[in-house]
């Protein structure tokens, strides 16, 4: 009932695509069926053995469509139907996927050399970019080829607690990675930006506190009609909101979001995919360094920690990717409360 079933065809052949909510999808051709030495209903039907028999030895359970509708039922097993092997999808077949890039070295190289400068930004005496730039160039060609081979794979975390003033968990990057994320930003923040409301500030170049402010008063203005009449402010936080991020959501919505301009601008959309996919469904947590002493964790609020998070939510506190993916994430809700709500 998550998957949408469209009926069309690939490579002159009928059946059904079949898409996740994940947004992942197969193709499953209307194959037909065989009844003893007789081939019926091909191209207009499809059937599909299961993997699980019924209470009826002799019978299993199959997967039937055609054009107009798709269902399960169960047959005898005698009957000849199509097997389509598939196994669970995971982290290390997503990264293993093979990908056909159009960017050619040369220019991946110049981008990712970019991302770094702006990565160092207020950094050129961290110990950690320092030991980076001792071998600048071979690592940066490492990362290039990494990156258009299709093997790149984000390094362990630095896990540890601040105070600034609020207690804070944040999960930092390595500085290789935080190269990537910047250069994943470098290709989308200002398409991700087209699609937000005008009135969405958060990290966003030349909307910062001064322009807020401005657009606040120009609102009141207009809604009091020149200080006539009352309006009012909501002011909301969102509990944990980082922490509650479903990343299988936000993966789908970037995705949406993206296709939407993939044909209005020169950028390679099989890369930034490759990108996305890699950023949102790496789990911070996974081999973590922690740093300074565990026991802070336990003054910390569940709700605020990834380490407690719930499966596949969380985002790092702390990442560049993160701040924009905040903004995607809560899109939906500003066009409501603007288009909708004509608030």
């Amino acid at each position: 009932d998550e998957c949408m079933w469209e009926w069309t065809t690939q490579n002159g052949v009928y059946g059904r695509k079949v898409t996740g909510p994940n947004g992942n999808h197969i193709f499953l051709p209307a194959a037909g069926y065989r009844y003893g030495s007789s081939l019926s209903s091909a191209g207009e039907n499809g059937n599909y053995w299961s993997s699980t028999p019924n209470s009826n030895d002799n019978n299993a359970y199959n997967l039937n469509f055609n054009s107009g509708n798709y269902n399960v039922n169960n047959n005898n097993r005698y009957n000849g139907q199509s097997v389509r092997p598939v196994s669970e999808l995971t982290n290390q077949s997503l990264k293993n996927k093979v990908r056909h890039f159009s960017i050619s070295k040369e220019e991946l190289l110049f981008d990712i050399y970019k991302a770094y400068k702006d990565a160092r930004k207020n950094k050129r005496n961290k110990l950690y970019q320092l030991k980076y730039e001792y071998n600048l160039e071979e690592n940066l060609v490492n990362l290039r080829d990494e990156l258009i081979n299709g093997i790149y794979k984000p390094l362990p975390s630095n896990c540890f607690i601040i105070h600034d003033p609020k207690m804070r968990e944040v999960f930092a990057a390595n500085f290789r990675d935080r190269i990537v994320h910047h250069l994943f930003y470098n290709y989308t923040h200002e398409v991700f930006e087209k699609s937000f409301i005008y009135d969405s500030y958060s990290c966003i170049k030349n909307r910062g506190t001064h322009f807020g402010i401005e657009r606040l008063k120009h609102h009141i203005l207009s809604v009091s009609k020149g200080y006539s009449k009352p309006c009012f402010v909501l002011k909301v936080d969102i509990k944990g909101y980082f922490m509650s991020i479903n990343r299988n959501v936000l993966l789908e919505l970037s995705r949406k979001t993206l296709s939407k301009f993939e044909s209005n601008n020169n950028l390679d959309y099989e890369l930034i995919d490759y990108l996305l996919e890699i950023i949102v469904r790496t789990n911070p947590i996974e081999n973590c360094n922690v740093l300074g002493n565990v026991e802070e964790w336990n003054d910390l609020p569940k709700e605020k920690s990834l380490l407690t998070a719930d499966e596949n939510c969380g985002l790092p506190i702390g990442n560049l990717s993160s701040q924009l993916f905040s903004n995607v994430y809560l899109n939906a809700f500003d066009q409501y409360v603007k288009r909708t709500l004509k608030l």
